[in-house]
């Protein structure tokens, strides 16, 4: 038996070996604090309502969980038939160009995408990939984002807007014959300059909106004429003060 400081050491012993509890019993809040962010994460990608993936550096699709599956109406035993998230793309090409661009920029985040549902119709998603490493093996992790009811209600108030348009582009164009009807010999003056302003505008590069605006606003500008009776209009000569001071 030999004895070093503190120590009590048999001839078959090892200072190594008599620490090792110790060590054990050091790591053993590491592994607790390991298995609990394990569990949060795990109960966070299950939970999560946004379609969460992962692909390994083929594409092919490795783990999942639900909400990844709800949009297109898919089970997990179709999934894992499908096999590679190309197979999820009503056109696949898409996917292997977002996946090349994703390697060349380091991830992809929110690019909207055609997706296909179990039963092969078509839906619209925002799609992003981030790469990541688990276990030491690079993988990426692929997010699926539904926004099928947000394109319906994009497309419900531009199809509004436009029959808006439509109706006040009527109400202008009734305006405009009103004021022309007062003034026959100048008819057809109120077209002729919107299609000049709006020529101008657009070769001054303005926005449609503006241009549109332009033209509007040149068909209405003689929208005074509304108001003058048609005998002070078309009265031949001098018009007298008052009838000066009623168009004004």
């Amino acid at each position: 038996m030999r004895k070093r400081p503190g120590v009590l050491l048999s001839e078959n012993s090892h200072p190594r070996l008599l620490r090792e509890p110790a060590r054990r019993r050091e790591s053993q809040p590491a592994r607790d604090t390991l298995r609990e962010r394990d569990e949060q994460y795990r109960a966070l990608f299950e939970t999560i309502p946004i379609g969460v993936g992962f692909v390994d550096s083929a594409g092919n699709i490795s783990a999942f969980n639900d909400a990844f599956t709800q949009p297109g109406a898919y089970d997990r035993s179709q999934i894992a038939r499908i096999g590679n998230m190309a197979n999820l793309f009503c056109h696949p090409e898409v996917w292997y160009e977002a996946f090349e661009a994703a390697k060349r920029q380091g991830s992809i985040q929110k690019q909207e995408v055609l997706l296909r549902r179990g039963d092969r119709t078509p839906y619209h998603a925002l799609f992003s990939l981030i790469p990541l490493e688990i276990k030491g093996r690079p993988c990426w992790q692929v997010v699926v984002e539904d926004i099928t009811e947000s394109k319906r209600a994009e497309t419900e108030i531009r199809n509004t807007v436009e029959k808006l348009r439509r109706a006040v582009d009527g109400i202008v164009h009734a305006m405009a014959l009103m004021a022309e009807a007062n003034a026959p010999q100048t008819a057809g003056h109120q077209r002729r300059a919107a299609l000049l302003a709006s020529a101008i505008a657009r070769e001054m590069q303005l926005t449609d909106e503006k241009v549109d605006g332009v033209r509007t606003a040149a068909l209405l500008h003689d929208i005074g004429k509304i108001w003058v009776p048609a005998e002070i209009y078309n009265k031949p000569g001098q018009i007298s003060q008052d009838e000066f001071d009623s168009i004004k």
